[in-house]
């Protein structure tokens, strides 16, 4: 797998999430390059808004964490290397698309 992202010193964290949703839950790349961002950095949770992210807010608040609702365009951009060939991805967050035969 060939990954990565945009977002500063959130960019290792945005390509942790996608690696670990394409190799342990085996979501296709695809869909984990999509997946909503929930992000815990310096002892406070940001969650992308607009997504199912948000739907932690209370449950988070609530264990006592402060948590914070925010745009979080990643730019995640990904390449799988398979026996039958290449499979990418291209964040929808942001301009890219995924080309080839």
């Amino acid at each position: 797998m060939v990954l990565g992202s945009a977002g500063g010193s959130r960019i290792i964290l945005h390509v942790a999430k996608t690696i670990i949703a394409h190799r342990d839950w085996q979501l296709p790349v695809n869909d984990a390059v999509s997946l909503s961002h929930r992000i815990n950095m310096h002892g406070y949770y940001e969650l992308e808004a607009g997504t199912d992210a948000e739907e932690l807010v209370k449950p988070l608040t609530e264990m006592g964490y402060k948590v914070s609702v925010r745009d979080l365009n990643s730019g995640l951009h990904a390449i799988v290397i398979k026996e039958s060939g290449l499979e990418g991805a291209a964040d929808p967050r942001r301009e890219g698309a995924v080309m080839g035969d």
